[in-house]
């Protein structure tokens, strides 16, 4: 009787298989797909080799761009997504954080409204703040375009130096922004690098109602901050009944 020789190859996926169920679930690809007009002349498009990055992004070993093929491979998330490792290359991959950049809103947009569809969110209680995001490294000596006279879109952040949340004060950083439903992020965005807290809640909020119905009666959490005097009698007329918590 012949037998057959059998090799096995063990790797270790870790949460990868959990995270890929979220990201069916929240059409994830669909969004990303949906809103691009081009596509990479392989058997895969970008937003399904973009899933990769999220994944790498929620484990405990996050890679930079070159060696996410490598990870890939390694951990069997390229065999776990059904493409070729070869294919998520360094230029391939920046070449859809490019695409994408222009349709941040769009993206989010549709994943948002299929996690409220698909899992319920509740939008009577928000919290709001901010944190700081920094970058090591060498940077160009040219400065970049002021951030009042800056002609890319809204959303590209302009790195410089600002109050920074980690100490490190000599770091060009970022400002990002977010909106929770519990531990659900529902609403972000990137700020430059010297933006203040003052308004920062109540701007994502009005985006976030232009997108979503959020209840009239919603109760925002937030720092001090977002209770400004300066800034409560106006925003409260345009939200209607919103009613304040600091913490």
């Amino acid at each position: 009787m012949n037998q057959t020789k059998v090799e096995y190859e063990t790797v270790q996926i870790g949460g990868a298989l959990l995270v890929r169920g979220i990201l069916k679930e929240l059409r994830v690809a669909n969004a990303i797909d949906s809103a691009l007009s081009a596509q990479p002349e392989i058997n895969a498009t970008y937003g399904h080799l973009l899933q990769t990055i999220v994944v790498n992004r929620l484990s405990l070993d996050p890679q930079p761009l070159y060696r996410i093929g490598e990870w890939s491979a390694q951990h069997g998330i390229a065999h776990l997504f059904g493409i070729e490792a070869a294919w998520l290359d360094d230029d391939r991959l920046g070449a859809a954080l490019e695409a994408i950049a222009d349709h941040q809103v769009e993206i989010w947009v549709a994943i948002l409204k299929r996690a409220r569809q698909r899992f319920k969110l509740p939008f009577d209680e928000l919290h709001g703040d901010t944190t700081s995001i920094y970058f090591e490294g060498d940077f160009d000596t040219a400065q970049p375009e002021a951030p009042e006279q800056k002609s890319g879109p809204e959303r590209i952040p302009h790195l410089c130096l600002g109050y920074n949340k980690d100490g490190q004060r000599d770091k060009k950083q970022m400002v990002l922004s977010l909106l929770n439903v519990g531990r659900v992020p529902v609403w972000y965005r990137p700020w430059d690098g010297n933006q203040s807290d003052d308004g920062v809640c109540w701007s994502d909020l009005k985006e976030l109602r232009k997108q979503v119905l959020v209840p009239e009666n919603s109760l925002l959490i937030g720092d001090r901050k977002t209770c400004q005097s300066e800034i409560i009698p106006t925003e409260s007329q345009a939200q209607s009944s919103l009613f304040l918590l600091a913490r």
